[in-house]
């Protein structure tokens, strides 16, 4: 268990950041590197040529190497090194933490610093915006509510072991585990627990908190097995044994549960647990980044840059051949028109197109 331990926390400490991109209201959030934020317009990414398939963002965070945030005296040297989760973002601002241990509100309109929050370590997980309230879980065992006008602490829980996951908001309940292999529930104003206990297992969480309905939780990690939780009261329902590290956010669609482990298997299960394919879809590397369905196929992308086109039905490969991007990935991709956008390891982008027989892709260069 502790060699385990000891992996995980050797990925996060050298930061890849897997930040994975969204698009809100005509602008697409991404990181280009490691340690920056930056806007595009989705357009641009139509309009590049393909002799020169390269964008310009509207703008990047930090854009200098001392930044002034409204919520401080002087300016500060600001290196990020590493983003991870899908940033929040809401009329005014775009949310994110940084391996630097901070939690940024950055403005909409030009990237301008609203606000900085401290935290005593790393942030791992991405933060979940509901309302006027940021949750935000650290590397130093807390989990943060923050004020979104000005960043300041409404609430705070102290987990006793670090946060890696983003946490799940519910109206009634805020889930968040930890890399010891609690997960507790939470009331949403006041983070006091809401189980008379946590659910407890003896392997770190890794995974992202989702529900299946609102009776019951999935979560998983280091060991091997992901679990179906009661939302209610902390039991434990059942519980899927996989080979290798679950560190993929699950898929829930149409009564299908798809998730995949760090041995590259894909598997469909039912709400029940059980197996619906007859064994496994493979790829041929580990997998971090969640599944996607889309017309009818379950679209996966291993940690290498391969993409899979998979039917959802039984588990057998559609496409005659992956597509290869060649670059590690990490990040969820997103559907962008009839493409799938994702973001590699150092910021490159790639636009597979899903309707080509050959599953070509585009690969686009973000300018600094």
């Amino acid at each position: 268990m502790f060699a385990l331990s000891a992996v995980a926390c050797a990925r996060v400490a050298n930061p890849d950041g897997w930040a994975g991109p969204t698009i809100v209201e005509g602008t697409l959030y991404m990181t280009p590197d490691n340690g920056e934020m930056a806007a595009i317009d989705p357009d641009d990414l139509s309009d590049v040529s393909n002799l020169n398939p390269v964008v310009t963002p509207q703008w990047s965070f930090p854009a200098t190497e001392e930044v002034l945030c409204e919520n401080e005296i002087e300016p500060t040297k600001r290196d990020l090194r590493g983003i991870y989760g899908v940033p929040p973002v809401d009329d005014t601002s775009v949310y994110f933490g940084g391996y630097d241990g901070n939690v940024y509100a950055i403005n909409r309109d030009d990237g301008a610093c609203r606000w900085v929050f401290e935290t005593d370590g790393s942030i791992i997980g991405g933060p979940s915006l509901s309302g006027s309230k940021l949750y935000v879980g650290s590397d130093d065992n807390l989990l943060y509510v923050l004020d979104v006008d000005d960043g300041s602490v409404i609430a705070s829980f102290d987990a006793g072991d670090s946060i890696w996951v983003e946490p799940l908001v519910t109206e009634d309940a805020v889930y968040v585990s930890t890399v010891s292999g609690d997960l507790f529930s939470l009331d949403p104003e006041t983070l006091n627990p809401i189980w008379n206990e946590p659910f407890s297992v003896v392997s770190g969480l890794l995974t992202d908190p989702v529900l299946t309905n609102e009776a019951t939780l999935l979560v998983g990690g280091i060991g091997q097995t992901l679990y179906a939780v009661d939302s209610a009261t902390g039991d434990e329902k059942w519980s899927f044994e996989g080979e290798n590290w679950f560190w993929t956010r699950p898929l829930v669609a149409d009564g299908t549960i798809y998730v995949s482990d760090l041995d590259g298997n894909v598997y469909a299960l039912d709400l029940k647990g059980t197996l619906i394919w007859d064994g496994p879809f493979q790829a041929e590397h580990s997998v971090r980044s969640a599944a996607l369905l889309e017309d009818d196929t379950l679209l996966i992308v291993d940690s290498k840059g391969n993409v899979y086109g998979v039917d959802p039905a039984n588990g057998f490969g559609l496409w005659p051949a992956p597509a290869v991007l060649g670059k590690t990935v990490l990040s969820d991709p997103i559907i962008f028109g009839d493409t799938m956008l994702v973001v590699a390891r150092g910021g490159d982008l790639f636009l597979v197109d899903l309707q080509s027989e050959g599953r070509s892709f585009l690969k686009i260069e973000v300018e600094s």
